[in-house]
């Protein structure tokens, strides 16, 4: 999946974890002894393209691994909450990555 980059579509906290992420990355290529790594959770409303940000955060990740000989893959690990997200980011859920078990009754503890 190949999304164009384009900012001007973002809002301004979206550019902003944008520019972070990609700031991020650039310097654990260049640099890795000195960097952590970086822990994210995009949460906005409903209707605010997070979707697009992650496909396009994902993207661009890989695109700056392939022009540095890295394997694309490597850079990106996104779990999703729910299985609409999921799909939407072309992803999975974090309950299927950790194998949670999902029950319709809330209280049910035993599952």
């Amino acid at each position: 999946m190949n999304h164009v980059i384009n900012c001007q579509i973002l809002n301004v906290n979206q550019v902003r974890i944008f520019k972070r992420i990609k700031s991020h990355y650039e310097i654990l290529i260049t640099d890795s002894s000195n960097i952590k790594p970086l822990k994210l959770i995009v949460m906005e409303t409903v209707r605010m393209e997070k979707s697009y940000l992650i496909n396009m955060i994902c993207d661009h990740l890989q695109e700056i691994a392939r022009n540095h000989k890295i394997n694309p893959q490597s850079p990106v690990f996104i779990l999703a909450l729910t299985g609409v997200a999921a799909f939407n980011i072309h992803d999975v859920t974090i309950y299927s990555v950790l194998s949670i078990p999902i029950s319709r009754n809330n209280l049910d503890k035993n599952v």
